[in-house]
């Protein structure tokens, strides 16, 4: 009996270790209406009945955002969200969702998860990941510990919440702010690229302790407990109506406080400019995170402020923030800094967004694609806008120098490149895309012209979820002898005329002395990108003046 009893005991012990052994003995999938819900001693996730795995909860806390503007929390991109519909369960502990475009196979395991993501076409493809403001921590690649939304590049990287801490492999690069104040973790596919995403959860060490709170990343060295993330310096937001706009303003006090208060200091074009305002403050973990309404115009001010009792505890201030009018670039090489000699701005009213940063200057402008160093239309195109409606400008150029219509394709480089930008203003964040390009195209089929732009514009619309105005310019300038070519002219005037698009200026007008080397040049002369940008700054403005009206 004894002898029998022991083997019991033998047997069960060794199917425990086999089990054990074997991964994964934790993890539960089972359907939860037209989900799945996959479960296991340190966290819960839900694969959606379309295959995006949407929630991840690790320790009690939120890690994705599904369902802010395009968001799935997890997701392809290419012409708009990728189709991963076609859900399955192969075994117990993996979930394959597969679509004509992509494919992803889930892989669960009691400490983390493996996501086999897999591009099926032959143009790149990226995948998104959209965090929770839950997110307070980051650690780079490089071991340097960020605050979430930031920017960077690498393949690895932590993120902590609370205690809690996840550690992913497999990134190209991380940005945001996305839709005014989200985390995006993304890794881009080749053409029928697969790649492995590792997910291992865990605790915060003693040393990530002391990362975040060595952490110098956005604040004075003389670090005294408070952190405004948004605004930062010399950043526009976009106004919803003449007088109006919205104003993101977050923060963090490591110091208890009971509330936190705003103020902006400045004359807005109407009224008076908010004083001391309190903002909702968690009362948890002192962050606070708010769209307040704010007058257009600027630059403003805005000092910010911590209290306990009454009493400041501590205080930022921005020196230069504004509410006016963003615009996206793009196009080839007038569209970027491509001219003989570089412009420069009088207002002091025109800001650029390189995705980056926010930075008031004169040519060239950051974040073109080419990262051209020569001269622009901007700085002209700003002075002429603020002149007309008073209010900061902000600009957001995010060209490529000699390109086609058919390099800008959904789902290619360049196209991307601008739907960052695109997605990183978030919807209502600008006012319209502009684009100047057509030098390259204009002896090619004027049908084929329009197709292309009619698919990058729809697939813009498609990929961020909100429609904007694209103004088109009327452009097919060759040189001396050829200053127009009515190929190319009549497929953007098409654009025009079916609604596509609207009308931009006709720069094939500037010639002469207009353009660059003595008149040679398919570029503008410093005459030229004034008369350029001021041309812009008439069609877009009388545009403006009928929207603002209404």
């Amino acid at each position: 009996m004894i002898r029998k009893m022991m083997v019991l005991v033998l047997a069960s012990l060794l199917l425990t270790i086999l089990v054990a052994c074997a991964g994964g003995a934790a993890v539960s999938i089972s359907k939860n209406g037209s989900a799945w819900l996959i479960t296991a001693d340190g966290y819960t996730a839900i694969v959606a009945s379309d295959g995006h795995l949407t929630n991840l909860r690790v320790g009690g806390m939120e890690f994705l955002k599904p369902g802010v503007d395009a968001s799935r929390g997890s997701y392809f991109v290419q012409d708009g969200i990728v189709d991963i519909s076609n859900v399955s369960q192969p075994d117990n502990t993996t979930i394959s969702a597969v679509g004509n475009k992509a494919a992803v196979t889930y892989t669960f395991k009691d400490d983390g998860m493996t996501w086999k993501i897999s591009n099926k076409t032959s143009e790149s493809m990226p995948f998104f990941a959209v965090l929770d403001s839950t997110v307070k921590y980051a650690i780079d690649s490089d071991g340097k510990p960020e605050i979430p939304p930031f920017y960077g590049a690498g393949t690895a990287s932590s993120w902590i919440m609370g205690k809690v801490k996840i550690n992913i492999t497999g990134s190209t690069k991380f940005w945001g702010p996305w839709a005014y104040s989200y985390q995006v973790w993304e890794a881009d596919l080749s053409s029928h690229e697969t790649r492995d995403i590792t997910f291992s959860f865990g605790q915060v060490v003693p040393m990530d302790e002391r990362k975040i709170a060595n952490m110098v990343v956005g604040r004075p060295a003389d670090y005294d407990g408070f952190s405004l993330y948004s605004p930062v310096s010399c950043q526009v937001f976009q106004r919803q109506s003449r007088y109006k706009g919205l104003m993101l303003i977050s923060g963090k006090s490591d110091i208890k406080c009971d509330s936190v208060e705003y103020r902006l200091v400045g004359k807005p074009l109407k009224g008076m400019a908010p004083s001391w305002t309190k903002l909702s403050l968690d009362p948890h973990d002192f962050s606070f995170f708010q769209k307040v309404v704010a007058p257009a115009g600027g630059w403003y001010e805005l000092e910010v402020r911590s209290m306990l009792k009454g009493k400041t505890l501590c205080s930022r201030t921005v020196e230069k923030v504004g509410v006016g009018e963003v615009f996206v670039i793009a196009g080839q090489s007038n569209s970027t800094n491509c001219a003989q000699f570089k412009s420069k701005q009088t207002t002091g009213m025109v800001s650029c967004f390189s995705g980056k940063e926010w930075e008031v200057r004169d040519d060239p402008f950051i974040g073109t694609h080419d990262q051209s160093t020569g001269g622009s239309a901007w700085p002209s195109f700003g002075d002429a806008m603020f002149k007309r409606f008073g209010v900061p400008i902000g600009v957001a150029s995010t060209g490529h120098g000699g390109t086609s219509v058919g390099q800008w394709a959904p789902g290619g480089d360049l196209f991307s490149w601008t739907l960052t930008r695109i997605n990183q203003l978030g919807p209502g964040g600008f006012r319209a895309v502009l684009w100047h390009q057509g030098e390259s195209d204009a002896f090619r089929d004027p049908n084929w012209y329009y197709a292309g732009m009619c698919r990058m514009i729809s697939g813009s619309y498609v990929a961020a979820k909100w429609t904007f105005p694209w103004f088109v310019a009327h452009t097919s300038y060759q040189n001396q002898n050829v200053t127009s070519v009515a190929d190319v002219r009549s497929a953007q005037k098409r654009l025009w005329d079916t609604g596509i698009a609207l009308e931009g200026p006709d720069t094939d007008t500037l010639t002469g002395d207009n353009r660059d080397n003595d008149g040679r040049g398919v570029h503008m002369s410093l005459k030229g990108l004034k008369a350029h940008g001021e041309l812009w700054a008439e069609k877009v403005g009388n545009y403006l003046d009928k929207v603002l009206d209404k």
